[in-house]
């Protein structure tokens, strides 16, 4: 998927959910607003406190035949996204519990 494609699909889940992780709720840095919720780094941003970079999240995985179409992807955090691994959305709550 291409950086475009990726903004095109973060702006059209963020209308549909907000700026939160699907999962947790934790807030997510909205596009464009980087200079606002983090802190700059020699290495590029960090997010503060509280917050966490948006990440693209397959609700039934890639590598378990699941698309890229908009109906099948959700903003997610790192830590969820990294946590989920390649669970279906039904397993990962059960995994959570």
């Amino acid at each position: 998927m291409s950086a475009g494609a990726k903004r095109r699909a973060r702006s059209a889940l963020s209308s549909r959910n907000g700026w939160v992780c699907h999962y947790c709720s934790k807030p997510l840095i909205p596009d464009g607003e980087w200079d606002t919720y983090c802190d700059k780094t020699r290495d590029g941003y960090s997010a503060r406190p509280g917050y966490s970079f948006p990440v693209l999240d397959h609700l039934t995985p890639s590598s378990r035949g699941g698309g890229n179409k908009i109906d099948n992807l959700v903003l997610s955090c790192d830590m969820c996204n990294m946590r989920k691994n390649d669970k279906t959305e039904p397993e990962f709550i059960d995994w959570l519990k």
